[in-house]
Parts: C-alpha cells; sequence; structure tokens
C-alpha cells in the first residue's frame, strides 16, 4: 500500500497537505525501524503541520538521514527528528539526524568532480526552489549529525 501511495504522489509536482506527506514519512519510517530496530529512534516534534508541501519533498530527506546518516552508525544507530514549525514569513520542515555526518566542503568538491552523486539532493532542492519558491539548506558535522531545513513561503511561490 505504501509504495502505491508514493508512485501516485510521484504522478507530477503537486502540493499536498503536509498531514499526506506525514503519513509517506511514518509508513517508511516504520518500515526501517522493523529493519533497523533499536537502532533507530524516530522523532516527531511537530508544532504545525496545516500547509501544503510537494509530495516526495520531504520523506526523501527522512529515507537521507536514515540511509545515509543513522544505518552507517553501525550498531550504534542514532535518531531521526522530524520537525515543524511557523516563522513569521514561512512554514519550516527540519530533518536531523544523529548520523555519521559529513564534511560538506569535500563533499561539494567530490560532486563537482564526478565522485560523487547527488542527484536526489538536487531534484529536490531544485523541485521546493522552483515550484514552491522554498528552500533547503544544509549542515553537516562529520561524526555528529546532519541536519536538513527547508523553509516554504506562507503564501506560495515569491
Amino acid at each position: 500500500m505504501h509504495m502505491r501511495v508514493c508512485i501516485k504522489d510521484m504522478d507530477g509536482d503537486h502540493l499536498i497537505p503536509f498531514s499526506q506527506e506525514l503519513d509517506n514519512i511514518v509508513a517508511y519510517a516504520n518500515i526501517e525501524k522493523m529493519r533497523l530496530g533499536d537502532r533507530l529512534d524516530m522523532r516527531y516534534e511537530l508544532d504545525k503541520t496545516q500547509f501544503d508541501v510537494l509530495s516526495l519533498s520531504i520523506q526523501p530527506l527522512v529515507e537521507n538521514a536514515i540511509r545515509h546518516g543513522v544505518y552507517r552508525r553501525g550498531p550504534q544507530g542514532g535518531s531521526v527528528t522530524l520537525r515543524t514549525w511557523s516563522e513569521d514569513k514561512a512554514w519550516v520542515v527540519q530533518v536531523e539526524d544523529t548520523g555519521v555526518g559529513f564534511d560538506m566542503a569535500a563533499y561539494e568538491e567530490s560532486v563537482s568532480r564526478g565522485e560523487a552523486d547527488s542527484t536526489g539532493l538536487r531534484n529536490i532542492r531544485f523541485r521546493l526552489e522552483h515550484i514552491m519558491g522554498a528552500s533547503l539548506d544544509a549542515e553537516s558535522v562529520p561524526d555528529r549529525g546532519t541536519t536538513m531545513t527547508v523553509r516554504i513561503p506562507k503564501g506560495g511561490a515569491g
């Protein structure tokens, strides 16, 4: 069922209620929790949920946090926290993990040399910026984790 909903959501770049994206995130995280057990601590700190997002724009950020952050920590695992809140002019969605983290400058350099692939993240950023007028900021610290912050302008794309 989860796969069918995700495939349906990928049909075009349309906005959906955040609550629908959250359903996709929870379903995905539950599947990963079955696989990883106590190695994954999924947390939800949702202050605001009554806004729209692009379908499958936040779920891949959670997926990356689990697969590239927490999973790579091995037996000790880690946590992924999904947060939402409201600012004066934007809805904010943040995905923070306590995974392996990485050196942002070194990563960007390896992408520019063609040694690393950032297609997924680049596509998410492109969709957010060009369809919603949103921004995606990434911060990461090796051995500490990664934080991805999406700011969605209130009232639609500017």
